[in-house]
Order: C-alpha cells, then structure tokens, then sequence
C-alpha cells in the first residue's frame, strides 16, 4: 500500500513539476518495492492485552492489573495471582479464576469457571465481541427509534481470583440498581406469588449443578402436607425454590421424602447439603442462625414425611380391603416384627389362645418351603440352604402338625373343617404306604419315585384356623393398645 501511494505521488510529481529526472522517480519505485517485501517477510506480532483479576481478602476486595499475551493461559494467570497474594504451593489447588458476566439484557449476572488450558484474553475477547455484535434497540423520547450500539451499553465483566472454599459471591451485588422511569406510563404487575410463606421462607445460595464454583440467589419455600394449595396441588412434603420472591414463574419442587440433610465438610460458611435420591443440593444461607433454622426445619419435615409414610402404611395393614385376604389380621402376621408384637400380646393377655398363632406360623413355615422347593425345581443353579433335603422331612412336619397343632387349635375354639382334615390324614397315609412299598424293592429307582406333599396341603385349614385369630385375639389387640403399637414400631419411635 505505501508503495501504491508513493507511485500515485511520483505520478502527480510528473504532471506538476518536470524538473525531476526519470531516474530518480525508478529509484524511489524499487525502494519502496523492497520495504513492503522485507515487511511480509517478518512474523506476525504477539497480540498482547490487560485483563483485571479481582481478589478478596479477611479485609478488603481489591484488583490487579495483569498483561498477558494470546498464549497466556489460566494456570499461568492463577499461579502469577498466588505468588503475589502468598498462597502456599499445597493451598493452589484450592483457587479457581471465575468469570462474572452479565447474562441477557444485562438484567442478571452469570459466572463461570474457567478451565486452566483456556486462554483468558481470548475469553475476554469473545466476549466482548459477542456483546458488540448484538445492537441494542432503544427508544428516544424526542424522535424516532434508534439503534445503539452495544459497546456504548453497561458492559459488566471481571475475572475474580477465589478461593473455592470461601464465601459463595454475591453475583446479585454487581448489578446497578435501577431508577425508576417517573415518565413511563407503564403498570408493572408481580408474578403471583403461588408459594406463599410455608412453614418457612427466604433466600439461600444454590451451588450450581454444572459448576460448584458459581452460586445463585434464589427464593426456598418449606411446605407441608396439611399446607396443600390449589395452584401445586399434590405437591405438599417438599421444600420449593424460585428465582426471586416476587418471580415465582418457574417452580422447582425438591421431595423431602427419603432425604436427609448434611453438615457441609467443605470449609465454605454457613454452608449445608439436602441429600435427595435424585442428587444433592449445596445450600448456604447468610449467617449461622438462619443455617441452624433452615436444617432444624428440614429435619423435622423430613421425619414428618417419614411417618406420615409410616402411618399409611399402618393404615393399610390393618383395615386395607383391597388385600387378597379378606382377614386384617394378615397385614400383621405378613410382617415378622409386628407378629412378634401381637404374639406378645396374646402371650400376656390371651394365653390360652398362643397356640392359633404358633398353628398358623407352622401352616406357613410349611407352605413357604414347598413354594420354594418348587422355584428351586425350576432353577437348579439357585442354592438354597432353607430347603429341606428330603420329603421324609416334608412329611414328618405334616405329621407333626396333624397330630399336634390342629388339635390345639380346636381346644382353642378354631373351627376346623372335618373332611379337609381328612384330606390331610389321607395323603400323609398313601405317602407312608408309598414309602414303605418303596423300601421293600429296594431299589434307586423306586427312591427317586418318592413324592413331597403339596405346599397347599393345609390352605383351607391355614385359612380357618387365621378366621379364629381375626374374631378372637386380633380383636382384643385392636381394642386395646394394638394400634398405637404397630403405629409407634411402623415409625420407628
């Protein structure tokens, strides 16, 4: 180009001054020639630049000033702030440089964490390219629409040198406050307030998911159950956030059931987590009595979920009808804590009626092996050391039941049905003749031929001998202190 303009001068020196010799203007062509080819030939320049790394310390928050070059990276600028702050070889690890931005139409602000193989001038640079590149339409009182320009707007963007282990920042501290229009004939209107105040309201910082580093100020709502609203219904036993008090648009619902709360290890101040099954929330609230506050509350939320779970489920134990039993007293026998507390019940008070429930755990101990004899028959490869090894056994606990428990259970007031007796009797004696013929051909084959009773032998007796237990000693264990037991085992107390 400098040689380009030298030639147009040389030529309009020809036209107005003829006392220059044609040699000289050649001369000055070839020097002019040989400038710009010694300029291609020389590297490019390192594009260099100054970023402002912010800093805080016990007293005060300052900045510095750093040049760094196209190449610098972020390790590099984390390790120049550390040597000047003094910060010891072990405690590095334990820095990070934040990106703060103001996100959007500058309305809030952003962060993130920087990478330490990022260039950090580089993300400067986009950055700021990326906001010139955007035009801001506004509109003029005084004439028509206008377009101005970005980088004449408020551009927020600083590097912040943190230790991770510290306070969360307060990104909402570095937004200007807005003055109100007195001009404007606009009516602002507030998001309804859908939440209310719960049990407990206010504001805590939440770790974001995506960096740990960057935390947010939103609003947390603590309901409960008998709090239910229309606007969320079935939403109750969970602890709810929002962006702000007045901009409730976007609910987000955290269930309380199954959770628990954790005392931060980390060394950040006034700083606890919620453990849900979904994931964990790093919370931080802005002293330590509003932290002691919120995690009392939760606690007591989160053992209230508990039991309500708890009493639901009593509930149904004992006066469900939708069970595959028309008995309530099965809901109590199917769970071996609660038949331990109803057997020591009848022990105390009903003595002489024990043996119905020792009859019925005997009808089902039988049962249930038989069924998983069968399971076992269909999956060799399962091992099972419950099993009983022979049917020799199988009938010997028959007989034992035969002759021993049924019996009992009749002094006892159950009304036995004579003929499924009969039917019991009948196949423990063809299983005793079987046996028999078998050890006389004395023969493997014939052993092989031996059979198990059938795992429902007893099921219609099973079935009377649990009806005596409904009219008698279930009763008298409902109408006394029954059911505050199995609520108080139910919740644990």
């Amino acid at each position: 180009m400098q040689a380009k303009k030298e030639t147009e001068a040389v030529y309009e020196s020809l036209d107005t001054d003829d006392e220059e010799d044609h040699d000289g203007l050649l001369r000055k062509q070839n020097a002019a020639a040989l400038g710009d080819l010694a300029k291609l030939g020389e590297p490019s320049p390192v594009r260099r630049g100054f970023v402002r790394i912010y800093f805080e310390s016990d007293n005060f928050t300052s900045s510095t000033v750093l040049r760094v070059e196209e190449q610098t990276l972020v390790s590099e600028v984390r390790q120049t702030m550390a040597n000047k702050l003094h910060v010891g070889k072990r405690q590095v690890e334990h820095y990070a440089i934040l990106m703060v931005f103001a996100s959007g139409k500058g309305t809030s602000m952003s962060a993130r964490t920087l990478q330490d193989e990022e260039s950090i001038l580089q993300a400067q640079e986009s950055f700021h390219a990326e906001r010139q590149s955007l035009p801001e339409i506004s509109l003029d009182h005084t004439g028509p629409v206008r377009v101005k320009p970005r980088h004449r707007a408020r551009q927020t963007l600083k590097f912040v040198f943190k230790d991770t282990r510290a306070k969360p920042l307060d990104l909402d501290a570095d937004l200007e406050p807005r003055t109100a229009n007195t001009n404007s004939q606009d009516t602002v209107f507030a998001f309804p307030q859908k939440l209310g105040n719960g049990i407990r309201s206010g504001t805590l910082k939440k770790a974001s998911l995506k960096d740990a580093n960057v935390w947010r100020t939103r609003w947390f709502v603590l309901k409960a159950r008998v709090q239910a609203f229309v606007d969320l219904a079935s939403q109750e036993d969970k602890l709810f956030y929002c962006k702000s008090e007045m901009n409730q648009r976007d609910i987000t619902a955290i269930p309380l059931l199954n959770s628990c709360i954790v005392k931060a290890d980390v060394q950040i101040p006034h700083c606890f987590e919620l453990h849900t099954s979904r994931r964990v929330y790093r919370l931080c609230a802005t002293s330590d009595d509003q932290m002691v506050a919120w995690i009392h509350a939760l606690h007591r939320e989160i053992r209230l979920c508990s039991e309500n779970q708890a009493l639901s489920k009593a509930e149904i134990i004992i006066v469900d009808e939708n069970t595959s039993t028309p008995f309530a007293v099965s809901g109590i026998l199917s769970n071996p804590a609660l038949r331990k507390l109803f057997r020591d019940f009848t022990v105390q008070h009903m003595a002489s009626k024990t043996v119905l429930l020792d009859t019925w755990t005997e009808c089902e101990a039988f049962r249930q092996n038989g069924i998983l004899r069968y399971q076992h028959h269909i999956n060799p490869s399962v091992a099972n050391p419950t099993l009983r090894s022979t049917a020799r056994d199988e009938w010997e606990h028959v007989k034992t039941i035969l002759l021993q428990y049924l019996p009992a259970s009749q002094k006892a007031g159950a009304e036995l049905s004579d003929s499924d007796v009969d039917a019991c009797r009948t196949a423990f004696h063809e299983s005793q003749k079987n046996r028999r013929l078998s050890i006389a051909m004395d023969t493997e084959a014939n052993h092989m031929l031996e059979n198990y009773p059938s795992p429902h032998l007893f099921y219609r007796l099973q079935h009377d001998v649990l009806r005596a237990l409904e009219e008698g000693p279930f009763r008298h264990f409902i109408a006394g202190k029954g059911y505050t037991m199995i609520v108080d085992r139910m919740i644990r107390r």
